[in-house]
């Protein structure tokens, strides 16, 4: 696929996992990475703008983890 120039991406994390019971969904790790990071590397190579809808007390932590 190819990076559109003026499209726009919608990651929806505020699952809570409960039913999982590890914490947070977009903060568990696969092969290093949490599943956050992962999905919004994926959607940088197609989309010009990502944006994320989390819990509020999950901000900052998604903030430092995408800035790497």
């Amino acid at each position: 696929m190819r990076r559109s120039q003026s499209s726009a991406a919608l990651v929806l994390a505020a699952g809570g996992g409960t039913r999982l019971g590890l914490g947070p969904k977009a903060f568990l790790e696969l092969n290093g990475q949490t599943l956050l990071q992962i999905v919004v590397e994926k959607l940088q190579s197609v989309a010009s703008r990502v944006l994320v809808g989390l819990p509020a007390d999950d901000l900052e932590k998604a903030r430092v983890l995408l800035s790497k």
